[in-house]
């Protein structure tokens, strides 16, 4: 594997990881905004 093939699968795995964070967010986000709207 050449160090231009890692650094895009470094890269991928990178933005992979963020958008898991992300969602996981977005998602807690909205159930906790629901929850209080809705006691």
């Amino acid at each position: 594997m050449s160090d231009c093939q890692l650094s895009i699968y470094l890269l991928q795995v990178i933005v992979n990881y963020a958008y898991l964070l992300l969602t996981r967010f977005a998602l807690s986000d909205l159930t906790y905004s629901s929850d209080t709207k809705c006691p």
